[in-house]
């Protein structure tokens, strides 16, 4: 949630106003975004309750579920938008 936070206000910061970044502030955010790949993945994995209160641990399953639910929202939400934009400028 840390990560998140920190995202939330820093990478609007640097896109905003374009600061001078330093190497420090380009490893966290590199480590950042790396976590909330990590985080996606892990997803895959998750066990979650279904509808009759049982808890599913078959992994097809819990990656069927997991596609159909956030998974989208998740990706979107890691895709690295400020290294990406560092690449092209």
């Amino acid at each position: 949630m840390l990560l998140a936070m920190y995202n939330c206000f820093a990478v609007p910061f640097f896109v905003a106003f374009r600061p001078e970044e330093t190497f420090t502030f380009i490893i966290i955010n590199t480590f950042i975004d790396c976590m909330f790949m990590i985080d996606l993945v892990l997803n895959f994995f998750t066990t979650y309750i279904d509808r009759n209160g049982d808890e599913v641990l078959n992994t097809k399953r819990i990656a069927v579920n997991y596609l159909k639910g956030t998974f989208v929202l998740d990706l979107i939400a890691s895709v690295p938008l400020d290294n990406i934009m560092r690449i092209f400028d």
